[in-house]
């Protein structure tokens, strides 16, 4: 909010310069380095404390608490997703051996009733 005050600081001053520029041609064009002097430095001082930097605020305790349960809680999370994971992929692995064995399996009726288990056992309900 205060850069919006700075620049609209510096656009009235500016439009100040423009009206005595207009109003008092005689003044501007005696005065025209100095006009322009001013509205640079008016430039330049409203630039200069737009860029300053400022502290970062202090944290609200309640806050924090409330990040450090977060990261503990996805922490938890990512765990327990890891460890679903990897008994998804052993369950993979165990399904791909079946298949390799049902693919050896000479007699297409049996081979099928065996497919057929199979992907009765594994689909998701």
């Amino acid at each position: 909010m205060e850069q919006f005050y700075l620049i609209l600081i510096g656009i009235l001053a500016a439009g100040a310069l423009l009206l005595l520029a207009w109003l008092k041609p005689d003044l501007a064009k005696k005065y025209w380095g100095y006009i322009l002097a001013a509205a640079g430095a008016i430039g330049g001082v409203v630039f200069l404390i737009a860029q300053r930097k400022r502290p970062a605020p202090e944290p609200d305790p309640e806050i924090a608490a409330k990040e450090v349960q977060l990261r503990e809680d996805l922490t938890k999370v990512h765990a327990e997703a890891e460890a679903t994971i990897a008994v998804a992929r052993t369950e993979e692995h165990a399904v791909q051996q079946e298949v390799e064995e049902i693919k050896a399996i000479p007699e297409e009726a049996e081979r099928l009733r065996r497919l057929s288990e199979l992907f009765n056992r594994t689909r998701r309900r």
